[in-house]
């Protein structure tokens, strides 16, 4: 069970019992670290006293945060809504629908949100201005140009109100809307089924319809390209300060990939810390699945060295990074995948290899989409084992181990993979 501990001091000489937590004045003479401490426990007071069932909105995110957790869209730190942004949006739905059972609660949430026109703002209550004496900043993209940035804005309602989803990037919004309109789908076809009761649609029916959309997310059999983020340091002391600060930077790099031309990004929160190729408690994995999304007569070069180069000479310019503090950036195939990452392929039943040899019999034609995707595969493979003989990335001393993992990502080519 993970647990928050929060701390925070504020200016009374006694704390009763029956403190009012929401009282604004108790953020007088506090520090902006105080208030951000503070205002975790106010947030989540002020979404109970705005949702009109409380049992019921618990139920409800419980569901969405399991679902959350399960699809792979569950990561502040990422880029993706963590806790308070998912229990705001679950609380609006409640607030939209006092009366309904968690069940259409959960169907609403996917109904609503699928048709949510972003950068719209999602909030339970209109932006309390408070004291103004106590002199926070609010969340106002009309007078603030780095609010008016902000891709899904999902306001907290305690004052001071703040933007709860200002890490989402363009690539994290892009693949929790396809969850969304995923879950959407599916409980369509749930109610679809309920309704009519000669449905022959029994997977959409009863409670494995239900099972079906909290299915995991097969994050490596949905990608064949990846690129895989080794932080590591040789003391574990050490490393615990240095994951903190690579991780809290992974979005950075999201960023940078973002602007290559023909490169979809989807990056998975699940962190491995199980690397054989260091000691124990000393390395956090992480994966990014790739697609390279070409279009036919486009240019078949991708080049991602330049965004992973930039993105570690940031994260290694660290005024407290000591040179054991690593970063290592790898592209992989699937065929490459670590066999700590878990990936087992799926075995072919007996019918898949009987069709398999049938189009191999009836000519290439027959399997032109396969041969193309092994075609492909094998142009990256050697462009990326020519490359890294030839391209030079700057000082090995200065980048350590990960220089050479770069060099594997230049100039990677796809023949149109989809």
């Amino acid at each position: 069970v993970e647990i928050d501990l929060l701390c925070a001091c504020v200016q009374v000489s006694t704390v009763s019992d029956n403190i009012d937590i929401l009282d604004d004045n108790i953020l007088r003479n506090v520090d902006d670290a105080t208030q951000r401490s503070i205002n975790g426990v106010r947030v989540t007071d002020a979404i109970l006293k705005l949702v009109p069932n409380v049992e019921t909105f618990r139920t409800t995110l419980r569901a969405i945060k399991y679902w959350a957790k399960r699809r792979g869209v569950y990561s502040n730190v990422l880029g993706y809504l963590g806790g308070v942004a998912w229990a705001i949006l679950c609380a609006r739905i409640c607030q939209l629908y006092p009366n309904a059972a968690p069940s259409t609660l959960v169907s609403k949430f996917f109904l609503v949100y699928d048709q949510w026109k972003w950068p719209n703002p999602i909030m339970l209550c209109p932006i309390s201005q408070g004291n103004p004496n106590l002199g926070f900043r609010l969340w106002n993209p009309s007078m603030n140009m780095a609010d008016r940035k902000h891709l899904m804005p999902v306001i907290t309602p305690a004052y001071p109100s703040m933007n709860s989803t200002h890490n989402v990037s363009n690539t994290t919004l892009r693949v929790m809307r396809e969850e969304i309109s995923r879950g959407k789908k599916i409980v369509d076809r749930i109610y679809e089924a309920s309704m009519n009761e000669k449905s022959e649609d029994r997977e959409y029916s009863g409670m494995k319809a239900w099972l079906k959309l909290f299915d995991a997310l097969d994050f490596f059999g949905e990608h064949k390209r990846y690129l895989q983020i080794d932080i590591f340091a040789k003391e574990d002391a050490k490393f615990k300060a240095w994951s903190g600060l690579t991780e809290s930077k992974l979005r950075h790099l999201i960023n940078k990939l973002e602007t290559t031309p023909h490169v979809l990004v989807r990056p998975l929160p699940k962190s491995y810390s199980n690397n054989p190729n260091y000691p124990p408690g000393c390395c956090t994995t992480y994966f990014f699945g790739l697609v390279f999304d070409i279009p036919e007569g486009a240019d078949k070069q991708i080049n991602l060295t330049t965004s992973v180069t930039e993105w570690i000479t940031s994260v290694h310019s660290w005024p407290e990074r000591q040179p054991d503090m690593q970063v290592a950036v790898n592209y992989l195939t699937r065929k490459m995948l670590p066999e700590f990452a878990g990936y087992k392929p799926p075995v072919k039943t007996k019918e898949e290899k009987k069709k398999k040899r049938k189009r191999t019999a009836g000519g290439a034609g027959a399997d032109a989409d396969a041969d193309v995707d092994a075609d492909a595969d094998a142009d990256v493979d050697g462009a990326v084992e020519k490359q890294a003989g030839t391209e030079d990335h700057g000082d090995e001393s200065e980048a350590g181990g990960s220089s050479k993992k770069v060099k594997n990502l230049s100039a990677v080519t796809a023949e149109a993979s989809k």
